[in-house]
């Protein structure tokens, strides 16, 4: 969730009896009703190669573009899909995703400096000085400079942040596990080591990242 944008959940599988889909698809109108099945169960790929498929290919290329981009499209859905559930949780408490990966990092980790609290989360450094200061502005943390270093701003949660973040947490944790239950535990271990692998390679320069 970014500034509280909460996009469809395009659940890939569901089926005619899953409300909370069925009532995305009729918000969306007959039309839009096949493309959320088309999106959920996978078929609306970047290039359609269903047999007899009556649809054009949106993009022709070689069979390994058409892989890459149709395991990008699916693991980008994946991942708005989950955000999208999370999201309502977080708005009430007034926090962005932002927001919340902050509260957390320093109830964790602890106290940390502005430029690693950017890269743990992984936002610009300017885009976090603007998170932060939104939670200071509520009280949540406070910042103040580096004793060990002058040039570095300290980040730590208040009282009332300490507080939010410790309700506010399992309760996170517990929606994430019973969404991530969709996958098996053997699944989840195979996807996070698939992940983990793409990301150390794209971040240390690998092959295709130029």
């Amino acid at each position: 969730m970014k500034n509280a944008r909460i996009s469809i959940p395009w659940v890939y599988g569901f089926t005619n009896k899953d409300p909370v889909n069925q009532a995305s698809v009729k918000r969306l109108g007959r039309s839009g009703s096949a493309m959320a099945l088309r999106r959920a169960r996978g078929e609306d790929s970047l290039t359609s190669n269903q047999p007899g498929s009556s649809m054009p290919a949106r993009r022709q290329g070689s069979a390994r573009q058409t892989l890459a981009l149709d395991t990008y499209v699916k693991l980008s859905r994946a991942t708005n899909s989950l955000d999208s559930r999370l999201a309502p949780g977080l708005a009430r408490a007034g926090l962005t995703e932002s927001q919340f990966g902050v509260l957390e990092a320093l109830l964790h980790v602890g106290p940390q400096h502005q430029c690693d609290l950017a890269e743990r989360i992984l936002k610009s450094s300017g885009n976090m000085t603007m998170v932060i200061g939104n939670l200071e502005r509520r009280g949540l943390v406070s910042r103040e400079r580096s004793a060990g270093d002058r040039r570095f701003i300290e980040v730590q949660l208040t009282r009332q942040g300490d507080q939010l973040i410790r309700r506010l947490f399992p309760e996170h944790a517990g929606r994430l596990t019973r969404l991530m239950e969709t996958l098996t535990e053997g699944e989840q271990r195979t996807l996070g080591r698939l992940c983990r692998k793409l990301g150390l390679a794209i971040a240390a320069g690998g092959a295709g990242s130029g």
